[in-house]
Order: structure tokens, then sequence, then C-alpha cells
């Protein structure tokens, strides 16, 4: 997924400038890795098992990560996957100084956005049931549609 956009996102604290890029291998592999082990391993752990060689292999698909930006600084990513009845995403991650300011609503709605735009008629993700993102999820429109024990499935119809 080629992009390089900007999104300005103005917050009653602050405004920010999240500048959306592709993922380069050697450039974000590690960055991934570590993001991806702070903010998933105890989950993992707790439910289906961390494998430590298949998150050595990520960002197994580069072409669906794109690496999310405040000037200079790398501050997340996120991961998207075209199914034929959906676009799917696989995951949205930010550092932890990031989170909670209203960068993840802005960066649901570029989604949908990159769904609409793909002419794809709904949005799917998987949330483990202790993620607090849940919360977001559920206040932007997304609604449970299956229980898989460890997390749920969600979709939200465009």
């Amino acid at each position: 997924m080629n992009k390089n956009e900007t999104l300005k996102i103005s917050t009653s604290e602050q405004d920010w400038l999240i500048s959306i890029k592709s993922c380069d291998r050697e450039r974000d592999g590690q960055f991934i890795r570590e993001l991806t082990r702070e903010n998933f391993y105890n989950s993992l752990s707790k439910t289906i098992g961390w494998n430590e060689d298949r998150y050595q292999e990520e960002p197994k698909f580069p072409e669906r990560y794109l690496m999310l930006f405040s000037g200079k600084d790398l501050v997340g990513f996120l991961s998207l996957r075209e199914q034929p009845d959906c676009l799917y995403l696989e995951t949205l991650q930010l550092i932890k100084h990031y989170r909670g300011q209203g960068i993840g609503t802005a960066l649901m709605r570029f989604v949908e956005d990159t769904a609409r735009r793909k002419a794809t008629a709904k949005i799917q993700l998987r949330v483990f049931k202790d993620n607090p993102a849940q919360s977001l999820y559920h206040r932007i429109g997304f609604k449970i549609v299956e229980d898989q024990g460890w997390c749920f499935l969600m979709e939200r119809r465009i």
C-alpha cells in the first residue's frame, strides 16, 4: 500500500501533523517488532501464545503497513489487508505518548476513507478482550460480530 499523506489532527490540547508513509522493511522492521512486543506480548502470552520466531519475521507483508510519523519521529503504524468483502485492519499501534489524544480516532477516519476509496462495504478488525481500544471502536460505530474466545471480531459498515 503506497501512501504518503499527512493528517492534521486538532485536539483540545494540541495540533498534530501525522505523516503516513509506506513501510520500508529495513528501516521500520525493528520498530514494528519492538512496539508489537510492548503492546501485545502480555495479551498474546495469556491467550494464543507469543511466537518469537513469527514476530521476528515482522513485517511479513511490508506492503500492508503504513508508518506514522510526527515530524521526524516514528510514532506508530497500521496494517491494512484488502479482502474480497471488506478492508481488514490487522493492527493499529501507537507509542504510549500518542495514545488517548484523538490520534487513533483520526486514523480510524483515515481507514474509513481508504475503504470508501476502494469501494468496500465494511471494515473488520479483531481486538483483544482486554484492549482499551475497544471503547474507541465502539464509539465510532464498530459492532461485535463474533466472540472468538480471546478476542472479538468487530465490523463497521460504511
